[in-house]
């Protein structure tokens, strides 16, 4: 099993905004189970990925967003900027009770793009090694999977021998979509883009899941 390695060039940095991962870390807003999540969510952010779950939050501004998490019953909101090609920002966290929305422009700490971000978030070293490795594999996994849907569909272009605008109107994607799947810029297309893609090419995509080999 081939597994993709994410470039660090790639990847992110954060810029946490006022008092945004004071407020993470501290156990009275932010819980164990729900820092575990933010770590691994903000990591896929780091990626170019998209979080499991998340919303656009026009009413502050274009290009902002929060991640939402809920566990044993609890919400929490991580609102950011990532519109800028080199780092996120941090801009609120919080619990999700009746509190006002208010958004944090002062930086106070920079997450560098390399950097273990559990760590960062409060984890003891051996756990943050460990919830890092688990989430690096995840996006790993979700990149590679990415990278071979846009390698089908590239090589369907060329077995076909399309141009770029016939192959936009079979797959319902303009021109420039096709460039961007041929170049395999993977964070501008979701896992279900892509397989819509396939599936308008006349082939059928089928999912294989395997234990992990640990040697």
């Amino acid at each position: 099993m081939i597994h993709y390695i994410v470039n660090p060039d790639s990847r992110k940095s954060i810029d946490w905004r006022g008092s945004t991962l004071k407020d993470i870390r501290n156990d009275k807003i932010f819980s164990y189970e729900a820092r575990k999540q933010a770590g691994h969510q903000l990591s896929l952010l780091q990626a170019g990925l998209e979080p499991d779950n998340w919303k656009p939050l026009d009413n502050l501004g274009t290009g902002i967003k929060e991640i939402r998490i809920r566990t044993n019953g609890n919400a929490y909101r991580i609102v950011y900027l990532a519109k800028f090609s080199d780092c996120i920002y941090i801009l609120h966290c919080f619990k999700r009770t009746s509190m006002k929305m208010h958004i944090e422009t002062k930086s106070t700490h920079i997450s560098a793009a390399n950097s273990n971000l559990f760590k960062e978030l409060g984890f003891a070293p051996n756990e943050a090694k460990k919830l890092h490795a688990e989430s690096q594999h995840i996006i790993s996994e979700k990149l590679r999977l990415k990278e071979y849907l846009m390698s089908e569909i590239s090589q369907w272009i060329a077995d076909n021998n399309l141009k770029q605008i016939e192959a936009a109107a079979i797959l319902g994607i303009t021109r420039p979509r096709v460039s961007d799947v041929v170049n395999k810029k993977l964070p501008k297309f979701t896992i279900d883009a892509l397989v819509d893609m396939v599936a308008r090419t006349g082939r059928d995509v089928q999912l294989s899941v395997q234990k992990r080999s640990h040697a």
